[in-house]
């Protein structure tokens, strides 16, 4: 037993003695209110962490802390200052009653947050409860965003834990489609129209695809097209790494290699300007590759699935041109997929806003659409000629002749933000659930309004920012 207890002792201070080569600590325990942008954003990354991180704050806890929180109540943020989080639980040797689940859940259905289903503890009952306590954890870096310096917080955990291997995730399956033509259906919108020898999703407003932004002559070209020597160390370590598993402890030496560059690679971005972060960030998850674009129409046949994209034209953007220089005949080529939460926005009164990025999204689901409550929906253009767009819809029976379209020019406004509250405001009701993708610039102020004025929190405020 003694002999076990020093390897496990041995072991620790290895582990212990490597986090402190790997990983730089902020240890200190200052708390200094936010301010700027930060302070604004604060309510924002309260909002997201107790939505979508509370099951995050507890790796963050078991990473950075020796304090354990109770496995049936998730912890929460109870403030956020520029060094650091501190983080409320209850301890894991507290006994809870069951009066305490049951408030849960009527705080769940009296905020009508029917598509956040969470069986922990409120947020509130967390902060409210007796044998709460709180613990102060810092950021890992300093010179950043707040909301970056969560992402580092949380990411950096999930290393040490071993429950990710690498930053950059493998690529999922790729779906290949053939162009049989293009065509601008506004001055600004242009249509792909698409083949595929693969099911599509039927149905599902908000399924977009990440295209590459490249073409194949034909599938296996992407070989030759992939390359890249930045790519150069990924491609030598896939034709060793089935050799390396043949040796003895070949799969843990491969799993400790991957972790092992994952922390090296963390570490250099936190050390890099803002700038040069997101550039390299963007470079390692292969972002300057690809640009998601919603499957906008689908019409099944007898041979084939046939796919309409459309994509706004701004010149000079990669997508742009992309997207311009596409012809009859092409192949291209998606590696992932994603859904919006569009399709969920139906709670009460909706609010639907959009810009010319987002309308395919905003119009796929206007089409699909099965509340008898008719949506208030907002279209920002920089074009009068691009709110055409929605001419062609072929809507259901409930919103036809009844859904109105507010339209707003970008160039008759100098506070586009303001000008969409204004709208709103004029509408004159209690908005339930709102979905929105505009500009970097303007979606805070958006969605802070429907937050304070409205009471919108969490997944039924899905106000974001579709490009910088």
């Amino acid at each position: 037993m003694d002999i076990l207890a020093s390897i496990s002792k041995a072991k620790k201070l290895a582990v212990e003695a490597g986090n402190r080569v790997f990983f730089t600590s902020f240890d200190g325990q200052q708390r200094t209110p936010l301010t700027g942008d930060d302070a604004l954003s604060k309510a924002d990354l309260f909002d997201f962490i107790h939505t979508y991180c509370r099951r995050d704050l507890d790796n963050i806890l078991q990473v950075f802390t020796d304090v354990r929180s109770h496995k049936q109540a998730l912890p929460v943020v109870a403030e956020i200052y520029q060094q650091g989080l501190l983080i409320q639980y209850i301890p894991a040797d507290v006994v809870l009653d069951d009066a305490i689940f049951k408030a849960s859940s009527k705080s769940v259905q009296d905020n009508n947050e029917a598509i956040n289903k969470d069986n922990s503890v409120s947020v509130e009952n967390i902060k409210q409860h007796p044998s709460s306590q709180t613990v102060f954890v810092p950021f890992r870096i300093q010179d950043a965003s707040i909301d970056e310096r969560f992402y580092y917080l949380y990411y950096e955990a999930l290393i040490r834990l071993g429950k990710i291997e690498e930053v950059r995730p493998d690529k999922a399956t790729r779906h290949y489609f053939a162009v049989t033509d293009t065509q601008f259906v506004t001055p600004n919108m242009l249509r792909l129209y698409l083949k595929s020898d693969v099911t599509l999703p039927d149905d599902d407003a908000g399924f977009a695809y990440r295209f590459i932004l490249t073409t194949l002559n034909k599938k296996g070209d992407e070989q030759k097209i992939d390359f890249n020597i930045r790519k150069l160390p990924m491609q030598v370590w896939q034709q060793l790494e089935p050799k390396v598993k043949q040796l003895p402890f070949g799969t843990r030496l491969i799993n400790t290699a991957k972790k092992q560059g994952s922390i090296l690679f963390f570490e250099v971005l936190k050390r890099l300007p803002e700038a040069q972060r997101e550039k390299l960030e963007s470079t390692a998850t292969g972002g300057d590759e690809g640009r998601y674009y919603t499957l906008r129409q689908l019409k099944a046949n007898t041979d084939a699935y046939l796919g309409e994209v459309d994509i706004y034209i701004h010149e000079g953007s990669p997508g742009s041109e992309w997207a311009k220089s596409l012809k009859a005949g092409d192949i291209i080529y998606a590696d992932n997929d994603y859904t919006e939460t569009i399709k969920n926005m139906t709670i009460g009164q909706p609010l639907l806003i959009c810009d010319e990025t987002s309308m395919p999204s905003v119009t796929a689901v206007l089409e699909r659409w099965h509340s008898d409550v008719i949506p208030i929906v907002i279209s920002i253009t920089n074009d009068d000629a691009d709110f055409s767009y929605f001419d062609e819809m072929l809507l259901p029976e409930v919103l036809q002749d009844k859904l109105n379209i507010i339209y707003i020019n970008t160039s008759e406004t100098d506070n586009l933000a303001q000008a969409v509250i204004e709208q709103i405001k004029a509408q004159d009701k209690q908005i339930d659930c709102a979905w929105g993708a505009i500009g970097k610039a303007d979606f805070k102020p958006i969605k802070a309004y429907l937050r304070e004025e409205h009471g919108l929190k969490g997944k039924i405020n899905r106000i974001r920012a579709y490009w910088v």
